[in-house]
């Protein structure tokens, strides 16, 4: 990164992809006065080190960790899930893993009437066998499996999860089931999983709808959440931009620290950034159903929601 500041002079920097990739890159925009841009690091970590010329598109995998167990907790109410639920909480290894792990025991620790963590277990990034620790989440005899994986370690594990023949009444890989990747490669086996996402085009508001028309008329696949980020992130920082009128990094910076982007794709439609630079904005509940489709399951508020199946069906 650094290279294309003193060697390619730019103005700004747009893009990032994984947790470690944007921790290690961030020193340089501060060092430059370069606003950065990033839609692919969501932990809180990447924004708890002062730097004032990052800024994140993503919401944080904390609150992705509290997102999700607040929709199991409304599962609860409906009868759907047992209360106590008993739960093998499984990790990657990184600030992304840890982020999940803190917001999942801090709501175990203050709703003990709800959650019981039966299993808490690390695991290294880019696994290739995930069988001993699967092993383990079989005998916790838990409930209820999470998983904070990124797209490879999920598309390996779940494929050994099913190879073993476990089985949980609900199962979340954080932010990972909808994606075209994994269905692709998992078929059926990724039926009825449940994600907490950044984006859907399970979304019916106007603009989350014209994007997957292009999108689709354009590279003839479902887009994923990735793809709606990136564009969004581009947006965020063109409109900065043309609100400070030149490419001045300094004056664009300011302009993105107050910038409150309307017509987003995001639920809600707006992006607006907090003073650490990390964007404020909700996740939406999807679960996958048959045949490549999904639908979004909670907030129920929102006006597509519909109720999930659960407890899961066996997946096969």
């Amino acid at each position: 990164m650094e290279k294309l500041v003193t060697d390619q002079h730019v103005n700004f920097l747009l893009g990032g992809y994984d947790t470690s990739l944007v921790e290690a890159q961030e020193v340089v925009p501060d060092q430059y006065r370069i606003p950065y841009v990033e839609g692919g690091g969501a932990a809180s970590e990447i924004f708890k080190r002062g730097y004032k010329y990052v800024f994140g598109t993503l919401a944080s995998i904390y609150n992705m960790g509290k997102f999700t167990l607040g929709f199991v907790s409304a599962q609860q109410t409906a009868g759907k899930l047992p209360k106590p639920l008993t739960i093998a909480l499984v990790w990657e290894n990184t600030d992304h893993g840890k982020d999940y792990e803190t917001a999942v025991l801090e709501e175990a620790q203050t709703h003990p009437d709800l959650f019981r963590i039966v299993l808490n277990q690390a695991f290294q990034l880019n696994g290739s066998d995930f069988s001993p620790l699967l092993q383990q989440v079989k005998a916790s005899g838990a409930q209820a499996f999470l998983s904070d994986a990124h797209l490879p370690d999920f598309i390996t594990m779940h494929r050994q999860y099913l190879q073993l023949g476990l089985y949980h009444q609900f199962v979340t890989y954080g932010g990972r089931g909808p994606d075209q990747k994994g269905r692709q490669a998992l078929g059926p086996g990724a039926d009825y999983l449940i994600a907490a996402v950044w984006w859907t085009p399970a979304l019916k508001d106007p603009a989350s709808q014209l994007f997957t028309e292009k999108y689709m008329r354009q590279y003839h696949q479902i887009p994923d959440w990735f793809q709606a980020l990136s564009y969004d992130t581009a947006r965020v920082l063109l409109q900065a931009i043309r609100e400070a009128k030149g490419l001045d990094g300094p004056a664009v910076r300011d302009v993105l620290a107050k910038l409150v982007m309307r017509n987003s794709l995001l639920p809600g439609g707006i992006i607006r950034f907090a003073p650490d630079g990390q964007i404020i904005a909700p996740y939406v509940m999807v679960q996958n159903t048959p045949s490549n489709t999904v639908r979004i399951v909670w907030p129920q508020k929102l006006p597509e929601a519909r109720d999930p199946t659960l407890p899961m069906p066996r997946m096969q």
